[in-house]
Parts: C-alpha cells; sequence; structure tokens
C-alpha cells in the first residue's frame, strides 16, 4: 500500500496528473487497503476522542478545584465531581502510550463498561461536541 500512496502524489505533476494517479490506485485498492485505512482513521478518532475526555476532565477538575468561593455548589458536592472525573479517566493516559496505542480501543471500551450511567452520560457529551462515534460501545 505504501507503493501505492507514494504514486499518489506525484512531485511535479498537475492536478489533474494527480487526478489521475488517484482515480487509478481507487481502482486498484483492494479489499485490504480499505481496512487498513479505516483502521488508521478509527485510530486517530479514538486516540482524539480519548485526548478530548482527558482534556474535558481536567479542565472541569480546574474549574471545581477553583471554584472555592461559589457557593452554589457546596464544598463535598464539587470533591465528588472531581472524583468522578478522576476516575473515569485515571487509565486513559497510559493508553496514549506509544507501546498501547495500537490497543487504545481496549481501554475505551474498559472504561466505558465499568462507568455508571451518569459517567457514560458524560462521555457521550464529551464525544457528541467532537463528533466522534462511540456507535461500537453501545453493543454491550
Amino acid at each position: 500500500m505504501a507503493d501505492r500512496a507514494a504514486a499518489r502524489s506525484p512531485e511535479g505533476g498537475s492536478a489533474a496528473d494527480g487526478m489521475a494517479e488517484d482515480s487509478l490506485y481507487c481502482l486498484r485498492r483492494t479489499k485490504e487497503d480499505d481496512m487498513t485505512l479505516a483502521r488508521h482513521d478509527d485510530q486517530e478518532a479514538a486516540e482524539a476522542a480519548v485526548a478530548h475526555l482527558l482534556t474535558e476532565s481536567l479542565l472541569m477538575i480546574r474549574y471545581l478545584a477553583a471554584s472555592d468561593g461559589d457557593r452554589a455548589v457546596p464544598d463535598n458536592r464539587r470533591q465528588e465531581q472531581v472524583h468522578t472525573l478522576a476516575d473515569l479517566c485515571h487509565n486513559l493516559p497510559a493508553w496514549l502510550d506509544p507501546t498501547r496505542r495500537d490497543r487504545i480501543h481496549e481501554g475505551i471500551a474498559f472504561m466505558w463498561r465499568t462507568a455508571s450511567p451518569n459517567k457514560r452520560r458524560w462521555v457521550r457529551q464529551c464525544w457528541d461536541a467532537i463528533s466522534y462515534d462511540y456507535r461500537w460501545l453501545m453493543t454491550d
């Protein structure tokens, strides 16, 4: 696939030349190529989804920790929310490690299986914001 991918981006060719080579590539693409491309796109989307959850949880934790003067939310409730976010996401950074990244879906699935309905709701809201397709988790 790498050889064919290199052929798709000709150096110094016109746009029409590139289109012709892309069209030829599409004609020669195999089912295996499609699955590899889908896995790559899926991998990138999963990594982005995990990174987004981590970002959102850290921002929320910072907000909750800094709102010490806000009496609208009692201290024990803020502490409970911080604990919930930390509990939900504490294993996710390990799945972004280069040695485990190819198995990131396992980490996402574990987080999903062990999450309460409220945690799942929060995760879905985060992922909806970035249009991550998490339907594969809904089969559980």
